[in-house]
């Protein structure tokens, strides 16, 4: 059974889910908060593509760009274990960010100047000035510079 839930923010959505094996989802990604950008994978594995090739490998704990399948549907197939997602999706469509994966316990100072920044708590805990972001949650960084205290995993996430 496919679950599913996103939420909208500032200029983009987080979107989260899980799939039971072998399990088939279509997504229209083609529609403002629905455009699948990357792609985090906690568990499980999957493949992603078009509706008739899927050929993008996901695996746990990756972070994949899947944005080459724009305007179009994309289709993900669960491997044998299922697949649980967190996903990044742009609005508009035409918005593309580059993201990076930060793991573990560490600290990160993130710069931002006149460029749409932020980071999604993915797992774990992320703090910055005494603020704690929990799974699904993030912290928008403009025209500043903020340090963020990561425990789990964080998605840094800047507007192309």
């Amino acid at each position: 059974m496919i679950t599913q839930d996103s939420i909208g923010c500032r200029g983009f959505s987080i979107c989260h889910g899980t799939m039971t094996a072998n399990e088939n989802l279509i997504c229209s990604n083609t529609t403002d908060g629905f455009f699948n950008n990357w792609i985090y994978l906690y568990s499980g594995s999957a493949l992603a593509g078009s509706e008739n090739s899927q050929t993008t490998e996901l695996i746990a704990g990756d972070l994949v760009d899947v944005s080459q399948y724009a305007n179009a549907p994309i289709k993900y197939v669960a491997g044998n274990n299922g697949a649980k997602w967190l996903g990044i999706n742009p609005m508009p469509t035409t918005k593309r960010y580059n993201a990076r994966l930060v793991k573990g316990n560490v600290t990160e100072t993130i710069n931002s100047s006149d460029k749409e920044t932020f980071i999604v708590c993915a797992e774990g805990t992320i703090t910055c000035n005494g603020v704690q972001l929990k799974p699904m949650q993030y912290a928008r960084i403009v025209n500043t510079s903020k340090t963020f205290d990561i425990n789990g995993t964080g998605i840094i996430c800047i507007k192309q």
